[in-house]
């Protein structure tokens, strides 16, 4: 939706001397429209429109010789463009200049509104707008720059003209000898063209005073502006939405850019986005750095999510690091300090350039506090568990569970016989799941010995790597020849023979009166064997399989239905 506003009345009655303050006989609630993605911008800084030519006396916003007073000026869209503000965009301060100041008293209910019109002249007097309320106070004039930080930024469309409506009451106060004189243009808009019109009567609050009087003459001013959404910087800059589990959601302490949340698995409620601290300087951390500026995201509920974040961070918070080199990291630990590789992930990162600025995007699952990281952090993964067992075929089973894997390409499973010398028995890629604990599992493909040590190489893709502790695996049937991995038998017989001395292996089949059915030469095989047979010639009964290699001879007996 649009920009949208309400207004609160209030009116007194029954037996009372009470009355409505002058200043205040209603307020005004403004609800920005910020609900869109976040715009670049082009043009940001103070813009000064109109030449000091002329001292106004009658036509200042500060007429402390009138009790009460209303005035209204207009700028057109071409002066806002010759001046720097080129295109739509935010308004968030404005200041004007007091030439003399003869004013004693403040003036109260001091108001300033601004509003998109298509009036390019005042001359039917003031101009009905869509006016947003940017300053009220009680405001007492000081000589030169008298400046307004607007507590609503005005939002220009780009191509209206602007009026600008000034009024104050003071009442029951007396107006002053003179009014405060201001710096001032002669027909800014033209001759004849009226650019300011105002009040000059006493009934009514100040600002519902209606135009007397219209006139060629208009203030200088210099406006604070900017196009787009300029990155948040500031430590503490914080805005709430509601967040819902789909589409995009922008954190926007209007006009300023913080932070985004796209697609969260589930309803998150009320969400915080806020600059928990800020600045340009990187801070040491984990063989790295990290930026300086890190930004704590808080949900109401269902704080167990998926979703995927997005953080702004300008040019200058970067510190020269190039965008492609940074990850987003998130910890949960309390404070920057206490952040390590037990609190803290690093997830894929993706970047897109946001005018000066860039876009960081990440996907995660839980909240908490985001930084950016350098190439140079390495949060090693953390094994939690490895372990090994002897399976029912006689080969090594690990098992392993790790948790934090950025930045890792896999692990290499290393064995060796005497826990000095080790070899590659396997690979295994490793599996990025930021925050989230892994379960990983390996069968040696060679037939376990008496005695067998295993450790793990963990490769990141950078090359760098660090081992695991060593596990040892007995095998306490190695002693045996060669033994039955099945029995009885249908189609093929398997068996596991130990052939360490890499003897010819040769193996025989005999029925049970002895007569010789089948044989095979093996050579120097080691480890599982499969022999199959024909089962048409080969009649269920009692065998006996003779396995010889070198000076060792098995005679096993098995059964064939």
């Amino acid at each position: 939706e649009s920009a949208e506003s309400f207004t609160f009345s209030y009116a007194i009655g029954g037996g009372t001397n009470a009355v409505s303050a002058p200043s205040s006989p209603s307020y005004t609630f403004y609800i920005g429209d910020n609900d869109a993605a976040p715009a670049v911008s082009t043009y940001s800084g103070n813009f000064a429109i109109g030449t000091n030519n002329t001292t106004l006396i009658s036509q200042t916003p500060f007429r402390s010789n009138l009790q009460k007073f209303r005035i209204q000026y207009l700028f057109t869209a071409a002066e806002f463009s010759a001046a720097g503000i080129t295109g739509a965009g935010n308004v968030t301060s404005m200041n004007i200049r007091v030439a003399t100041k003869n004013s004693t008293q403040p003036y109260n209910g001091f108001t300033i509104s601004l509003g998109n019109t298509g009036a390019s002249n005042l001359s039917t007097g003031f101009v009905a707008a869509a006016f947003t309320q940017v300053y009220t106070g009680n405001y007492s004039s000081v000589p030169g720059d008298n400046t307004f930080a607007f507590t609503t930024p005005f939002v220009w469309d780009g191509t209206s003209n602007v009026v600008v409506n000034f009024c104050f009451d003071n009442a029951p106060a007396g107006a002053e000898a003179a009014s405060d004189f201001m710096e001032g243009t002669s027909a800014p808009l033209g001759v004849g063209i009226r650019a300011s019109t105002y009040s000059n009567l006493v009934t009514g609050s100040g600002c519902s005073l209606g135009a007397a009087f219209v006139s060629d003459v208009r203030i200088t001013a210099t406006f604070g502006a900017s196009s787009g959404n300029p990155i948040a910087t500031v430590v503490n800059t914080n805005r709430s939405e509601y967040l819902t589990n789909n589409g995009t959601y922008y954190f926007i302490r209007f006009p300023e850019v913080i932070s985004s949340i796209t697609n969260a698995s589930a309803n998150l409620g009320c969400v915080t986005s806020n600059i928990f601290e800020a600045g340009n300087t990187w801070q040491a951390f984990a063989g790295g750095q990290r930026s300086q500026k890190v930004i704590d995201i808080t949900p109401t509920t269902n704080s167990g999510a998926s979703y995927t974040a997005g953080l702004y961070f300008t040019a200058a918070e970067l510190a020269a690091n190039p965008p492609a080199s940074l990850r987003i990291a998130k910890t949960t630990a309390a404070t920057m300090a206490g952040a390590n590789s037990s609190n803290t992930v690093i997830a894929t990162t993706a970047f897109a350039a946001f005018g000066s600025g860039y876009l960081f995007t990440a996907s995660f699952t839980g909240f908490s506090k985001f930084f950016l990281v350098n190439a140079n952090v390495v949060l090693p993964v953390d094994l939690i568990a490895f372990s090994g067992y002897l399976n029912n075929q006689y080969h090594s089973q690990l098992q392993w569970k790790t948790a934090n894997p950025y930045n890792l390409s896999h692990f290499e499973v290393e064995r060796s016989y005497d826990a000095i010398q080790f070899a590659v028995a396997g690979r295994v890629a490793a599996q990025q799941n930021p925050g989230n604990v892994q379960d990983y599992e390996f069968t040696d493909p060679i037939i376990a010995k008496a005695v067998n040590f295993y450790r793990l190489k963990m490769v990141d893709i950078d090359g760098r790597f660090k081992y695991s502790a060593v596990v040892r695996i007995d095998n306490n049937k190695s002693a045996k020849f060669v033994e039955l991995l099945q029995n009885p038998v249908s189609e093929n017989i398997s068996f596991i023979i130990s052939n360490e001395r890499k003897d010819n292996v040769f193996v025989q089949l005999f029925s049970s009166a002895g007569q010789l059915v089948r044989k095979w030469q093996l050579g120097k095989a080691d480890g599982n064997i499969v022999l199959p047979f024909n089962n048409a010639l080969l009649a269920n009964g009692i065998y006996t399989l003779r396995v010889s290699a070198g000076s060792k001879t098995e005679s096993l007996q098995l059964i064939k239905q």
